[in-house]
């Protein structure tokens, strides 16, 4: 997932970030779901784990580059510091 589209995280890193959390919640929702389909409990649970997995490797890289467009005076740290605390 990371190979195909690495190289347009700068470019539209709100898309991804969207992107990222839209699949985090399919994720979310096929877990909450699993139980109702024993019979293919585990297919279910395993594809809902691979797209939080891939929800994460959509937010995670446009964050700096969203957090680099706040730094005023290249405090990337004191701003990425800011905004894990909220």
């Amino acid at each position: 997932f990371a190979s195909v589209i690495g190289n347009k995280f700068d470019n539209d890193a709100k898309f991804f970030v969207f992107l990222g959390d839209l699949m985090y919640e399919v994720g979310v929702f096929l877990e909450i779901v699993s139980p109702l389909f024993a019979s293919f409990f585990l297919v279910t649970a395993s594809i809902a784990n691979a797209f939080k997995s891939m929800s994460y490797m959509s937010r995670l890289p446009p964050r700096a580059a969203i957090l680099k467009s706040f730094a005023v005076r290249e405090n990337v740290g004191d701003v990425s510091a800011k905004a894990n605390s909220q």
